[in-house]
């Protein structure tokens, strides 16, 4: 592990860390958040090992070839890397479910989705892995907007109105979406070793500050693209299913997940996006998007 470690900024937190993490932004001031590295496990090749452990205070994650991962009220996250473990795969699961369920601890709702800013205010793309959500982020990158957050986005619900607070400014695409919004796959680095998926850090092109939110995209069906307006009964379901590891974080917090899901369901817009699964729709469906939202109430 790399321990030249730092003080980052991500999700609007400070974070002190142990291990180098080049994927966050760099920053300076009292962190609220530790991550801290515990000593090696021992490694177990393969990941359908995965367990978590879950009460109203710690979180405890773990993968047989990645490590341990202990989350503690919302503060602290100590990792205990598996031996011989690839660094990147820690990095990955340490700044997607660990970090995630941080935020959740911390009363924040995690979504698993990707939010792109349009307009002075954030929207979003629900859907499991593999339904497109960073590919439609990217497109709409490729068009001059602004990434809020890739996978894990955490709604705020401290003010008058949900508000998204950038994550990290890192895409995860695979190589031939990466190819068709301009990059160069083979200069991208991959997630992890085994994993053709690349991480694509952005020198520009990320939020810099807390948006509200304005639209929630639930992914759909393939076709051209088309919107639909869930009811506010539908709408609440579909963001329960999205929430990030609801299975797992289940014992954490289950009413104010509830409530969340509620209030986001009437305060702000829920409309199921049909896609079509083309690389060639992409600019097609990028402006689609960016116009729905533009002209969103």
């Amino acid at each position: 592990m790399a321990l030249c470690g730092g003080t980052y900024r991500a999700y609007g937190l400070l974070v002190r860390s142990a291990l180098a993490l080049p994927e966050l932004e760099p920053d300076e001031g009292v962190p609220e958040v530790e991550i801290r590295l515990g000593p090696a496990v021992r490694s177990e090749r393969t990941r359908s090992d995965a367990s978590v452990r879950a009460t109203a205070r710690r979180i405890r994650l773990r993968w047989g070839s990645v490590g341990t991962f202990t989350v503690r009220e919302g503060r602290e996250i100590v990792v205990c890397p598996a031996q011989d473990a690839d660094e990147r795969a820690v990095r990955l699961y340490l700044l997607g479910p660990a970090l995630a369920a941080l935020l959740h601890q911390r009363g924040l709702l995690t979504l698993h989705a990707s939010g792109v800013a349009v307009d002075g205010a954030a929207i979003a793309f629900l859907g499991a892995s593999g339904w497109g959500k960073s590919t439609i982020a990217g497109a709409l990158l490729a068009h001059g907007y602004a990434l809020v957050a890739d996978d894990v986005m955490a709604v705020d619900f401290s003010g008058t109105r949900p508000t998204v607070t950038p994550g990290y400014p890192l895409l995860k695409l695979w190589p031939d979406v990466a190819a068709a919004l301009g990059e160069q796959p083979d200069k991208l680095p991959r997630l992890r070793s085994d994993l053709e998926k690349r991480g694509c850090r952005l020198e520009r092109g990320f939020a810099p500050a807390a948006l509200p939110l304005r639209r929630i995209y639930v992914l759909g069906e393939d076709g051209r693209p088309a919107f639909e307006l869930l009811r506010p009964a539908d709408a609440i379901i579909e963001l329960i299913r999205h929430t990030y590891g609801v299975r797992a974080l289940a014992p954490v917090q289950p009413a104010q997940r509830f409530r969340q899901c509620g209030r986001l369901a009437t305060e702000v817009a829920v409309r199921r996006l049909r896609v079509a699964r083309s690389l060639d729709s992409l600019s097609e469906l990028a402006h689609v998007v960016a116009e729905d939202a533009t002209h969103a109430a």
